[in-house]
């Protein structure tokens, strides 16, 4: 419902600061995902955002320069966007953006700008993203998607600046994937997802694989049925993996686990609840999420592991609604740019600090 800012400095010393007037001026509105454009001089936002009343008129899509927001691109028929992005100099967009009768197309989820109007990338993609890696000039995408191309795909399409194509194509059972990440040359899908071959599913193929050879492999011995798999990260040559997730043939959800040398290992201190975003900067990696406790230290949604020790980032606890305290994935994205750490999601107030 919300982004806001947190300039950190040492302890409990950071402040937080709504961005510009703030997005959100309806209880309906939030923020799904954040990026950088190609030379890190925007910060690229998208959701549910449909402001007219006491915000600037935005929709869908927007940059932020850091003193303004402005729309991506007009002509937009929809006012939800899950992800959004650059690439060849070119901006790209998840949603039903573009009134299907004008474009004639069924498979318009995936669109570009085009002289700052919204246009759908023909034969592209029927279903939403969530997630995007650009490798030898491939961009690399993930979400819900029923067909790539007109092809049946699963849970993760390529896309080359003019078509799509499927890179996944079995359909898992609950299918859709939140993030992807390469680790050693390798694609890795987090999500809540599991296969589709019942004996698979059951066996650990589920919420954080890896593709290999266009099928679906385990990481580790697995994670079982229940959970999900949100965020990946490279650190310190490990991959990290953020979510609640159950390691197969064990006992007990982790927040955060790492995968290093064909084993998935638990950290002694981790968070408490469900990570949902995860970011590197400066030799750390900052995490965001529902928890309240890191261990026995209090620590309200977002912290810093350094790979040995964590460091708390707010102690303010984050109100959506009714002044209901957040949770059930009330913070969506984490972004750090000009040194400073953005937090976007579902919530109105920080501590006493409106953050609309």
């Amino acid at each position: 419902m919300s982004i806001t800012s947190l300039m950190w400095g040492d302890g409990f010393s950071q402040n937080w600061q709504q961005v510009g007037d703030g997005i959100s001026c309806s209880d309906g509105e939030w923020v799904w995902d954040m990026t950088l454009n190609s030379d890190s001089s925007l910060l690229l936002i998208s959701g549910a955002i449909a402001t007219e009343g006491n915000c600037d008129s935005m929709k869908a899509t927007l940059s932020w320069d850091g003193s303004n927001f402005t729309e991506l691109a007009t002509n937009i028929n929809s006012i939800v966007s899950s992800l959004v992005f650059e690439f060849q100099s070119d901006y790209f967009a998840s949603g039903f953006l573009v009134d299907q009768e004008v474009s004639g197309v069924n498979d318009n989820f995936f669109n570009f700008s085009n002289g700052g109007e919204w246009d759908t990338v023909p034969h592209s993609i029927n279903g939403s993203l969530t997630d995007y890696r650009v490798k030898n000039d491939i961009v690399y995408l993930s979400g819900a998607l029923e067909d790539c191309g007109n092809t049946p795909c699963g849970l993760v399409c390529t896309f080359d600046g003019t078509s799509v194509s499927p890179y996944y194509t079995e359909t898992p059972i609950d299918s859709y994937a939140l993030d992807l990440e390469f680790y050693h040359d390798t694609l890795f899908v987090a999500g809540a997802y599991n296969s589709a071959e019942t004996s698979q599913a059951l066996n650990g193929y589920s919420k954080l694989c890896k593709i290999v050879d266009g099928h679906l492999d385990k990481v580790g011995d697995g994670f079982t049925l229940g959970g999900m798999g949100t965020s990946t990260q490279v650190f310190q040559d490990r991959l990290y993996i953020g979510g609640w997730l159950q390691r197969f043939n064990e006992s007990g959800f982790h927040s955060i686990q790492y995968y290093e040398n064909g084993h998935v290992q638990i950290l002694a201190e981790e968070p408490d609840d469900l990570i949902y975003a995860m970011k590197i900067y400066n030799g750390g990696l900052y995490v965001a999420g529902d928890f309240h406790n890191i261990g026995n230290m209090p620590c309200e949604h977002v912290a810093r592991w350094d790979g040995q020790t964590w460091t708390c980032l707010c102690n303010d606890p984050f109100y959506f609604l009714e002044d209901e305290l957040c949770d059930g994935q009330c913070i969506k994205d984490i972004e750090i740019w000009n040194d400073t750490l953005y937090v976007a999601g579902f919530f109105n107030r920080i501590g006493n600090t409106e953050a609309k």
